[in-house]
């Protein structure tokens, strides 16, 4: 069901269409959308998307024998179409907001909040700058985690996500997502600038050292795991890498400096670029 009053769906369309700067591709789920759709124009993109094949990359992971997996790829993969079509991502076109933005979203009448901000922007891609991405943002929710959940008590949590996207053209999207009384937002958004201004310094070697550990932990286990390969095979197949790079994360963890992380902090957690956009409840 798509219900567009609730104040959390509310405040995700608004965030939403901010940082996709009102894209057409990015509209928000409604009713009025979905009745745009046409079965008669979905069948036809699904005939075309499947006509040719012919440079599609299958990937199979798990405990399988060689030799039939190999006839079975000759009966069902070998036989289906292809006319020798050579596809590209493309960009749609979508851009981030670059300078300082605030916006408030009033819904609700329940006494809570949630605020969240967003940095973007154009960047290189590397698996490097990729995990130093994350554990900078890592240290930066801990230290949040103290000072808004438990030094100040005026928040129900926090979240601090970074990543590096390949395509269709590497960019960074980070953010800070927390929730708090109202009344004390704009409070908490100065204790956020301050953690921000402390992760620039490259924080502390006792707080890399617990990210690195959090990061390490449950490494063992995901090379365990079908789909963790499945999904790092596919990533390095699209973005033209070497499978072996995928076993250099542990000596890239261990690399990691202070200096990194407030290299990288500083690149991509600006407090003079960000979006931030804040849920409050109506005014009565």
């Amino acid at each position: 069901e798509i219900n567009a009053t609730q104040p959390d769906q509310v405040f995700f369309d608004n965030l939403n269409t901010i940082i996709n700067s009102n894209h057409f591709r990015r509209r928000p789920l409604t009713v009025d959308l979905v009745e745009e759709l046409s079965s008669e124009r979905a069948n036809a993109i699904y005939a075309d998307r499947f006509a040719d094949l012919g440079d599609a990359t299958f990937v199979f992971v798990g405990n399988f024998d060689w030799d039939q997996l190999r006839s079975l790829s000759e009966t069902y993969i070998a036989s289906l179409p292809a006319a020798g079509r050579s596809e590209q991502w493309r960009d749609i076109g979508i851009e981030r907001p670059t300078d300082l933005q605030d916006h408030v979203v009033r819904s609700g009448i329940e006494p809570r909040s949630l605020s969240v901000l967003i940095f973007a922007g154009d960047t290189e891609w590397s698996r490097e700058d990729a995990l130093n991405l994350r554990a900078t943002s890592e240290m930066l929710q801990i230290k949040l985690r103290e000072r808004l959940r438990e030094a100040l008590g005026g928040t129900y949590f926090v979240s601090v996500n970074g990543r590096i996207q390949f395509n269709p053209e590497p960019e960074y999207l980070a953010s800070i997502f927390y929730g708090s009384d109202p009344e004390r937002a704009d409070e908490l958004l100065a204790g956020v600038i301050e953690d921000i201004d402390w992760i620039h310094t490259g924080g502390d070697q006792e707080s890399l050292d617990t990210v690195k550990e959090l990061l390490r932990s449950p490494r063992e286990e995901q090379l365990r795991d079908n789909g963790f390969w499945l999904n790092q095979i596919q990533a390095a197949a699209q973005r033209g890498e070497a499978f072996s790079e995928i076993l250099t994360f542990e000596d890239l963890l261990d690399a990691i400096t202070l200096d990194q992380i407030a290299a990288t902090a500083q690149l991509y957690f600006t407090t003079d670029r960000y979006t931030r956009v804040v849920l409050l409840p109506e005014e009565n």
